[in-house]
């Protein structure tokens, strides 16, 4: 089992496509960390705080950003025909990549990431 760790201001670069293609080739699990969202618009960080907390404690600007962010990792995932979705909103985990948003600088998200790893094993 694997993380993929993709960079939601960067979205899919070439290393991360070519990471993408050795997880398929063997086929390994994987689920992908969307992390650096401390670095999204007016993001006030809430160190340690689960994903889903620390978004919904975001002014409305962040909450948009962050949104737009999103989308666009899903359109660059869809484009290399991988379907992924929010952990949380993910009902066909066999189908769909678990995408967590992460920090790995305020650990925003961290304490998800680790829970979904172990429900993956």
């Amino acid at each position: 089992m694997a993380v993929l760790v993709v960079d939601i201001m960067h979205g899919l670069e070439q290393q991360t496509l070519e990471s993408i293609q050795l997880l398929r080739q063997k086929n390994t699990p994987f689920c992908i960390a969307l992390n650096k969202i401390d670095r999204l618009n007016t993001w006030k960080a809430n160190k340690d705080v689960n994903s889903r907390d620390t978004i919904d404690k975001q002014e409305s600007a962040a909450q948009a950003h962050f949104k737009a962010q999103l989308a666009k990792a899903k359109l660059a995932f869809a484009e290399i025909g991988l379907n992924v979705a929010l952990y949380w909103e993910n009902d066909s985990p066999e189908d769909t990549l678990s995408l967590v948003p992460t920090s790995a600088i305020t650990g925003e998200g961290l304490s998800d990431l680790m829970m979904y790893l172990c429900s993956m094993g």
